[in-house]
């Protein structure tokens, strides 16, 4: 500790005292975990974020980790770039711990930690191909069900139906690996999803996918260009806030994409409108304009005028009212409350 602290000593700053006091808590008394650090400290978990991206100016990025000492998150990352750029199966998970980065010898976080390395490994002991009967229906009775239909999202069923077979996909916000279960199923040999919640990581792990921690936002640095066929955002893009980058990114890595949003022009969200109600476009239950993760609010003439303005070609649009499944063919900007479209270059 006094090793990595010594060149930040020497720094001339009028809010060192500050920043040390930050470094301290959240190395000694936090196990480098931000928010207990900010709950130690009385401030907002921002505040800290803040403090330590400034730390890491002076100490340089190699030099102090978010999660662990002397380099080690940072050369992880290298390693897992490394490893995706050379299609190899790899999941990543950054685990969040008061125990700092030597948690995995001690039992609080052992569910977590310990069960996405029992699935991943158990995943690569069944050598799963495609056309192997034994190994799928193995898989499947090892980690339960598959998804029923009853819960089946009405978007998967018409994204499913876009994607040709033995195509390489990436899902961004893949949450617990309905769609791409649902792909693996079919035969696609290569499936990667993206996911930021720890738990939901651990949920495609268990299903036998791959999967990695990481939010959209800073964009797709881990994979090389063209690396997929198709990159698929299904309703996720409300969610995005650098909806741009975001974009940008999964038509550097992908051939085509893949989006699905609500349709705030649909007359149910006009009525609410009318009403001096926001609409509720959050389909999860006791989700309200307050406590919804939707940030974006878009209509299909939205989205494609945005397209128009970023030269990207709409392959192909399909509308749906999601209560009936049924794909919307009159009037789709009013009688439609999810859209979904293929772009590309």
């Amino acid at each position: 500790y006094l090793d990595l602290i010594a060149p930040f000593a020497q720094v001339s700053d009028s809010k060192a005292k500050q920043l040390m006091e930050t470094l301290e808590v959240f190395v000694l008394d936090a196990g480098l975990s931000s928010s207990k650090a900010a709950k130690l400290m009385d401030v907002h978990v921002n505040t800290v974020q803040y403090r330590l991206k400034r730390i890491r100016e002076i100490l340089g990025a190699e030099g102090f980790g978010p999660v662990a000492v002397s380099g080690t998150a940072f050369q992880a990352r290298e390693l897992i770039d490394a490893a995706v750029a050379g299609d190899k199966r790899v999941s990543y998970c950054n685990i969040e711990s008061y125990s700092g980065h030597d948690a995995f010898l001690l039992e609080n976080e052992a569910p977590v930690y310990g069960g996405l390395t029992s699935s991943f490994l158990h995943n690569l002991s069944l050598d799963w191909r495609p056309e192997d009967a034994e190994r799928r229906q193995a898989l499947t009775e090892s980690y339960g069900k598959p998804a029923s239909p009853k819960k089946t999202r009405v978007d998967y069923d018409r994204i499913l139906e876009l994607i040709p077979p033995k195509t390489k996909i990436l899902d961004l916000g893949c949450g617990k690996g309905e769609l791409l279960a649902r792909l693996k199923e079919r035969g696609h040999e290569r499936l990667v999803g993206v996911e930021i919640e720890e738990r939901l990581v651990l949920k495609c792990v268990e299903k036998g996918l791959d999967v990695l921690q990481l939010d959209v936002n800073d964009g797709l640095k881990s994979f090389s260009d063209h690396q997929f066929d198709f990159v698929v955002l299904s309703k996720t893009m409300q969610t995005i806030k650098n909806v741009e980058v975001v974009l940008e990114e999964m038509l550097r890595v992908g051939t085509r994409a893949i989006v699905s949003f609500p349709n705030l022009g649909y007359k149910a969200y006009r009525k609410q409108l009318e009403q001096g109600r926001a609409p509720q476009t959050d389909p999860r239950k006791n989700r309200k304009w307050y406590n919804s993760s939707d940030v974006r609010f878009l209509t299909i003439a939205d989205f494609e005028e945005f397209c128009k303005e970023k030269g990207y070609r709409i392959f192909k649009e399909v509308a749906l009212e999601s209560e009936t499944g049924v794909i919307v063919e009159e009037n789709a900007a009013i009688n439609s409350d999810v859209f979904i479209a293929v772009i590309g270059r």
